[in-house]
């Protein structure tokens, strides 16, 4: 077999692949419908996580169109930014596994609350011990 069919092979294959990213970026209405597999109906909020070095995260939640039963129908966005990098990694759940994650993190939140005993509340603003962090930055969308 000559050299050039491997050539125009591997040629073929990234274009097929580069026309089926096409064609779901189109079929999705967008980069992050086709990064999630369904379009986004909806952009429900996002929260800004703060910044850890020079990265700054922040959690985007998306309301995913679902055609069929048991598709995912939620997606968490996670970016990482900073000055020179983006990293943005799509999650999807199911209405279940929303759910599920719901009652896990209200579980989470109890158990802190109940740990801290009325003598040991968190202190004002201003005088916090290094190792509690300020209260993330929610911001939602109608």
């Amino acid at each position: 077999m000559k050299p050039e069919f491997i050539i125009y092979g591997l040629w073929a294959m990234g274009a097929l692949a580069a026309a089926n990213f096409g064609y779901q970026v189109i079929k999705k209405r967008g980069l992050k419908g086709a990064m999630f597999g369904a379009p986004i109906t909806r952009t429900v909020g996002e929260l800004d996580l703060g910044k850890s070095g020079p990265m700054r995260t922040t959690l985007k939640l998306h309301r995913l169109e679902s055609r069929a039963p048991g598709a995912p129908t939620v997606g968490i966005e996670v970016v990482n930014r900073s000055v020179l990098s983006y990293h943005m990694q799509p999650i999807r759940l199911t209405s279940e596994q929303a759910g599920a994650l719901r009652e896990l993190l209200s579980r989470a939140v109890a158990d802190r609350q109940r740990r801290l005993a009325p003598d040991r509340q968190l202190p004002k603003r201003g005088n916090r011990p290094s190792g509690i962090l300020k209260k993330p930055h929610l911001r939602l969308r109608d």
